[in-house]
């Protein structure tokens, strides 16, 4: 089966490989005809009317120049073809003529007046304005050109070549040695007009000589002048309001006679594009183009075209007759140069037929000797090796008479639309990836955040663009409908995306005028696609909002509670003091009964004292009014020198404190007073609030930074405060408010703590209280903070207390010199009676 195949195969090529030969072979054989038919077709462009055109512009140019070299003197254009006459003034309400151009002189410019003169000599210089171009095109063409100029008036002659023949076809005779293959001759007579024309070239003469006498007889100057050479002006002078008007005429070259001529090698020169520039290109027309146009017009065009169709054809038709009809073994169809997919096939459909023009091009350049012309002269020839340059030919249109056959080979299976679809489209293959793919790229585009970076979506936006645009580019002129349909759906797109941006926008824009409400609950859970970035700090904006709402809300709360405790809490001794000393002031009040009235009064006056003082004490803490001296402090000490100072009221209270201290001295650089006050109110605080039978722990730890401080107990009663609020001014964790205290301790702990930019912490868990305070290790306090904020009335000298030095030991900074002196409770003898 498989020898079959192979020989099935290779008979279906060897056929296909033939039959492509064959229509290649009848191709090139029409070669001759295409050539003969062009040449019937081609027209010289330097017979053209616009070249022609140019050489009655050129000798304006050669004129100026004769008359200059004949005269001994410069000619300006104006001067030397213009003539100009006065018509007299006219009135601004005189409507008898309307003149085309209107020109606004100066008040002193009347007739007779330098001025007027001046304004008349530069329109007449304006009205040959184009002289100034077409002197760079005569420049080109005297390189180009030999020519021959001659004035029969004076005798004065001008040109660039020596060359006799010149002078003889100047006088109307015929060289007996003529060198050029091409040359125009034209005669002036006195007044200005083409009097005699002579042309030469290799073609249709009469033709060329009709059209060079036509075009003598045309105007140059269309600008400013009409057919009669004639132009009309006003020059306007407002002060005067008068018009003074004036007839232009423009004039030809008289009594001129001038030749322009090609030699065969001049004449070669400018059949070769590249030996001259844009300003050569502007005179000389571009002889390739012209020789391809001619095969154009000749009907190559169609007959290339012809052959692909007709390889097409046979393609199909060996398909149908020997596929099916004859040699059942003839399967050029199922071979894999046939299965390529249907994109591919219609992208070398599309350009089998838009490479005819390229192809005729090819033709044009072969038989005029313009294919590879280097290197056949100089490779091909001397070796007689010439022939490679057809094989090279004949090997492009077999491959592209190979492509035509190959797609009418596909041809009959195409017919069947559907399954063929189905089986060779790339589009129907990878469709759905394809969909996908531009749903996610869709969706990414509309979820993108405008907050984040945008490089990579504005790459694949740019990318996709330019890959779309390239294959709609590829179609050319065939390519609008495509651009068409591209454009529709980028509007409709770009519509949605629009449409979907503002509503996602509407949406958080009433988000945000609800915030600006006071709605604080308004839910921002949804995707809000470029503004998502926004929306999260519109959340942020929300929640710290809502924050401060509460701790407005909370701030009143307390306020109110401040005033009401500080009332009770003053009241309660003050009312106490008052009715003692109203039953001291009673009759009858016995000594011993007098003492006990003067010990109570005595009690409620430290009482309201000590809460005035604790009151003023926090309040200059909240308001950061206080004085703080900076010393170095053993906390380790500081904290037993605290225990030992309350160590008979936690015994009564029946409290066994823990402590868990470094064995090494913990220094750091704190006010040792306000410290010590902090420890101190956490102690009564536990002596008065701790279930009694309870240990109370005490931890300091040493980290990196930082030193903490642990302090632990369990409560008597359960708390219903929360712990943060525990710190406010005049909080108890007793509501009833019944047990001995102002409320004020945690207060002022927390202020001295954050004063020494410490922080300090409540936590509460069940019945465990638990307060942790944090100090930094190697906070160095500014110089305003040891001399303290000035407020606090202290003179200068008792506020000044300077940092004191510290010595770098490796990482840590360590003490100069210990000098924290404990107070008269830390004894040799209260040190031994504890174990630490």
């Amino acid at each position: 089966m498989d020898t079959k195949w192979k020989n099935s195969k290779a008979k279906s090529t060897g056929i296909a490989l033939i039959l492509i030969l064959a229509i290649t072979a009848a191709f090139l054989a029409c070669f001759p005809f295409f050539e003969s038919r062009a040449d019937s077709e081609f027209e010289n462009p330097l017979t053209g009317s616009s070249f022609i055109r140019t050489l009655y512009e050129s000798n304006y140019v050669q004129y100026r120049y004769l008359r200059e070299k004949a005269d001994q003197k410069t000619w300006s254009y104006g001067d030397l073809y213009v003539t100009t006459e006065y018509l007299g003034a006219y009135g601004e309400d005189d409507y008898s003529f309307q003149d085309e151009y209107l020109v606004n002189v100066p008040e002193d410019a009347v007739p007779g007046s330098q001025a007027l003169e001046e304004q008349v000599r530069e329109y007449r210089e304006n009205s040959l304005s184009e002289l100034s171009g077409i002197r760079n095109y005569a420049s080109v063409l005297t390189q180009t050109m030999d020519y021959y100029a001659y004035d029969t008036k004076t005798g004065t002659s001008i040109g660039n070549s020596s060359l006799s023949a010149l002078k003889e076809i100047a006088n109307g005779e015929t060289p007996q040695e003529n060198p050029y293959v091409y040359y125009v001759y034209i005669s002036y007579d006195g007044a200005g007009n083409v009097a005699n024309c002579g042309v030469s070239v290799e073609g249709k003469v009469g033709d060329f000589l009709k059209r060079v006498e036509s075009l003598g007889r045309e105007q140059s100057f269309t600008e400013y002048y009409d057919e009669d050479n004639t132009s009309f002006a006003s020059f306007y002078n407002m002060e005067t309001e008068q018009r003074y008007r004036y007839r232009f005429t423009v004039g030809r070259p008289e009594n001129m006679k001038i030749v322009y001529a090609l030699t065969q090698d001049q004449y070669q020169a400018l059949l070769n594009e590249n030996d001259y520039g844009d300003l050569y290109a502007g005179i000389f027309p571009n002889y390739k183009s012209n020789w391809e146009d001619s095969y154009y017009r000749a009907g190559i065009y169609e007959a290339l075209t012809g052959f692909f169709l007709f390889s097409i054809a046979l393609g199909s038709g060996c398909v149908w007759i020997l596929g099916r009809h004859g040699q059942k073994d003839y399967c050029y169809q199922e071979l894999k140069i046939c299965r390529f997919p249907l994109e591919v096939n219609l992208l070398f459909l599309f350009f089998g037929f838009a490479m005819v023009e390229n192809l005729l091009s090819l033709i044009c350049s072969w038989q005029k000797g313009w294919f590879l012309s280097n290197f056949t002269e100089q490779i091909l020839e001397p070796l007689h090796l010439s022939w490679i340059a057809l094989v090279l030919v004949g090997a492009v249109f077999y491959l592209y008479f190979g492509v035509g056959f190959t797609l009418g080979s596909i041809l009959p299976r195409a017919l069947h639309l559907k399954s063929y679809f189905k089986e060779s489209s790339l589009l129907y293959r990878y469709w759905d990836r394809v969909v996908n793919y531009l749903k996610s790229f869709y969706q990414e585009l509309v979820n993108f955040d405008i907050g984040t970076d945008a490089r990579r979506i504005i790459s694949k936006l740019v990318i996709l663009n330019f890959v779309i645009l390239w294959i709609i580019s590829l179609l050319w002129v065939w390519g609008f409908i495509p651009l068409l349909i591209y454009s529709l759906i980028l509007y409709f797109l770009l519509k949605k995306y629009v449409k979907d941006v503002q509503n996602k926008y509407h949406r958080l824009l009433l988000a945000t005028s609800a915030i600006a409400k006071g709605d604080l609950d308004i839910a921002l859970s949804e995707d809000f696609g470029v503004f998502e970035s926004y929306k999260n700090e519109l959340r942020q904006i929300q929640t710290d909002f809502k924050k401060a709402v509460d701790e407005e809300v909370k701030s009143q709360r307390m306020k109110s509670e401040l005033i009401t405790n500080v009332s009770h809490d003053l009241k309660t001794p003050l009312t106490a003091i008052i009715t003692y000393i109203n039953l001291l002031k009673e009759p009858g009040v016995t000594p011993q009964q007098r003492e006990e009235y003067l010990n109570t009064l005595d009690k409620k006056a430290v009482r309201l004292k000590v809460l005035i003082e604790d009151l003023f004490e926090v309040s200059k803490a909240t308001t950061n009014n206080v004085t703080l001296n900076y010393d170095k402090v053993d906390l380790c000490n500081l904290l037993r020198q605290c225990y030992l100072e309350y160590e008979d009221r936690i015994g009564a209270a029946d409290l066994t404190f823990k402590f868990t201290l470094p064995e090494e001295k913990v220094i750091l650089t704190l006010d040792p007073q306000k410290t010590f006050r902090i420890f101190e109110n956490l102690y009564t605080n536990i002596i008065k609030y701790a279930l009694p039978s309870t240990r109370v722990y005490v931890v300091l730890q040493e980290e990196k930074e930082n030193v903490v401080i642990e302090i632990k107990n369990i409560s008597r009663m359960e708390l219903h405060v929360a712990p943060e609020e525990l710190t406010e001014r005049f909080v108890r964790g007793d509501d009833s408010r019944n047990t001995e205290g102002s409320g004020l301790g945690l207060a002022i702990a927390r202020s001295f703590t954050e004063l020494q930019h410490g922080t300090l912490r409540i936590s509460v868990d069940g019945d465990l209280f638990k307060v942790t305070l944090t100090f930094q290790k190697f906070h160095r306090p500014p110089e305003s903070e040891n001399r303290g904020d000035g407020k606090s009335g202290a003179p200068e000298e008792s506020r000044s207390h300077p940092v004191p030095e510290m010595k770098q030991t490796g990482n840590a900074a360590t003490p100069e010199r210990p000098f924290y002196h404990p107070s008269r409770w830390r004894t040799e003898r209260n040190m031994r009676k504890k174990k630490w």
